[in-house]
């Protein structure tokens, strides 16, 4: 079984007054290796990389090597460590290796050298304290801390007890893990053409990387390799055939520019509508399909900059032009991530023949859409449902504004049907309901709706009236129910039989 020390130069340096003493990383593993030689078979190696240069960008054949035979990534963390864009690649590197498997983050073990707050640290290393080497005096203040190693030595008595624990819990987890090695097999998941950024988009750019890489997914191009300026537009092209969908973070910069080419946020979007075309998805939204990251604000707008938001329409516009199937998004990272992760969590996009909702079989989804003022009319429809033997889901009742809204647009891409349930609720909800379900498209929809309906419960009006003369196109079926408390199985039978 081999470990892979991920570290930064910074943290191994030698003290300036005897530099025949040992950095913190070199006196960890000498200590860690005599422990394990102590422990006996099976036997636990520690590898970590001693000839390369900080800020270099390219990893060898050894280092992907290395990565590639590692079960367990011991990552010395540090302010240094986070500074270091070889060491993220070290982390993203190990994550893609693992992937497939899953569990990514029951191999990663956290040593904190110096303290790094949680919200700052790539979210595969968040959720575990891991084997701190310092202890914070002042929990108020992190610049207090006091070191259990420091001067070429262990001068804490915490630090010997320490690294004994950590041994001790790598060597298990080493066992728990089966002793060998095993090759990961690759299953088949959503690969993500994420587009090298612009440098103003490049932290976004990181996080996304994390984030997708510790949902399974493939990231392509590798995030480790850069667009070759001779060849970008082959280089594109090949990496974009091979994904399910494509991720443009527009800042304001365009990017360098390759060789005889437009500079690279362009690129990468032009050919991304290239391959849409190829795909048919600008008339049939097909599986292919871009989503567009254009934040209002930017980080580095300040002042007076940041009461004046960018309209991401226009700032794509900018780049490139607007594709039928395209997903453009303002909001904050975190939100963007939101999103993100909950499309390629969906399995394939490829869908079945739609069935006839009347066929009652258990696969057709019905989405019963409500405001909360209309719980309990939504729940007799229902029964009603239920009663006639129709599957169908209801919207999120707990949860934060947002995971409600991301439920609820997956209904509504996902479900063969929406019936609209209005008692209590304004017109205007109703209305902006309804014309929700107009552009299937821009739902992220493979095809139309097999039943566009809107049931009109209690209380009766003349707004309830209007709906039965809205146009085809918008709404199938009008119900008019105002008049019952509570509809029959055989009131629904008009949406139940229609296709």
């Amino acid at each position: 079984m081999q470990i892979f020390l991920s570290y930064a130069r910074n943290d191994d340096v030698s003290p300036p007054e005897d530099l025949t003493k040992p950095g913190f990383v070199t006196a960890l593993y000498d200590q860690l290796v005599y422990n394990f030689r102590n422990f006996g078979e099976p036997a636990v190696k520690v590898w970590r990389d001693v000839k390369r240069v900080e800020g270099g960008d390219q990893f060898d054949e050894k280092i992907m090597e290395a990565i590639s035979n590692s079960a367990i990534l011991v990552v010395v963390l540090s302010p240094n460590w986070m500074a270091s864009e070889y060491c993220r690649k070290e982390l993203n590197a190990f994550a893609e290796r693992w992937r497939a498997v899953g569990g990514v983050k029951e191999r990663i073990v956290v040593v904190g050298k110096r303290h790094v707050p949680e919200d700052r640290r790539p979210s595969m290393l968040q959720g575990q304290t891991g084997y701190r080497f310092y202890a914070l005096d002042d929990p108020d203040d992190v610049e207090r801390q006091r070191e259990f190693f420091v001067h070429g030595k262990g001068e804490d008595p915490r630090y010997l007890p320490r690294v004994d624990e950590l041994s001790g819990f790598l060597s298990r987890r080493s066992r728990n893990l089966g002793g060998k090695l095993s090759e990961p097999t690759r299953q088949p998941g959503k690969t993500v053409y994420l587009a090298k950024s612009a440098p103003d988009m490049d932290g976004a750019y990181a996080r996304l990387v994390e984030e997708l890489l510790q949902a399974g997914c493939r990231v392509l191009p590798e995030p480790n390799e850069d667009i070759p300026p001779r060849t970008a537009i082959d280089f594109v092209d090949k990496n974009l055939s091979q994904a399910d969908l494509a991720i443009h973070l527009l800042g304001e910069e365009p990017g360098y520019t390759p060789q005889r080419t437009d500079p690279i946020v362009k690129l990468q979007l032009a050919r991304a509508a290239r391959r849409l075309a190829e795909a048919g998805a600008g008339s049939k939204a097909g599986p292919f399909q871009r989503i567009i990251w254009a934040p209002k604000v930017l980080d580095s707008q300040e002042g007076e900059q940041a009461d004046r938001p960018r309209n991401p329409q226009n700032v794509l516009a900018k780049f490139d032009a607007y594709q039928e199937s395209d997903t453009v998004e303002g909001d904050t990272l975190s939100k963007l991530v939101d999103l993100v992760l909950e499309r390629v969590s969906r399995g394939s996009s490829a869908r079945q023949p739609p069935a006839v909702v009347g066929e009652a079989k258990s696969s057709v989804r019905l989405y019963l859409n409500y405001e909360p003022e209309d719980a309990e009319y939504a729940f007799g429809i229902g029964r009603a449902l239920k009663a006639n033997d129709i599957a169908f889901r209801f919207p999120n009742q707990e949860g934060t504004d947002q995971e409600k809204l991301l439920w609820h647009r997956q209904q509504l891409r996902d479900c063969d049907s929406v019936l609209v349930c209005w008692a209590s609720a304004s017109d205007r909800w109703a209305k902006a309901a309804a014309n929700e379900l107009v552009d299937w498209r821009s739902l992220g929809r493979s095809r139309g709706f097999d039943v566009r309906a809107v049931v009109a419960g209690p209380p009766p009006g003349i707004p309830k009236k209007m709906f039965e003369f809205m146009a085809k196109d918008d709404i199938d079926i009008v119900l008019d129910l105002t008049g019952r408390p509570e509809p029959l199985p055989e009131d629904l039978r008009p949406i139940i039989r229609t296709q």
